[in-house]
């Protein structure tokens, strides 16, 4: 899925670009407010809906495990590879 989400975006993505469109990420302030608002939704919704309570707290361990895991090896291999394709 992701795989496929991350191929159909490419196409509008050149169009952006080709039509002088800038690209920049968002702030630090941004994505660090966008976090902590889903992530204050997500405990709303726990606090009243038992299934996804539970789906929830399972969840939470899985990220909590595999955030180590993309930090190392996602985070390190893409930041190589741009910095590789860019020089």
């Amino acid at each position: 899925m992701l795989a496929h989400y991350d191929a159909s975006n490419m196409a509008p993505l050149c169009r952006l670009i080709a039509g002088g469109t800038e690209l920049r990420p968002f702030s630090r302030e941004i994505m660090k407010g966008g976090y902590r608002a889903a992530f204050a939704l997500y405990a709303e919704e726990a606090e009243k809906n038992p299934e996804f309570r539970k789906i929830y707290r399972e969840w939470l361990k899985f990220r909590e495990a595999i955030v180590t895991w993309f930090r190392v090896a996602e985070a390190t291999l893409e930041s190589s590879l741009y910095n590789l394709y860019k020089t």
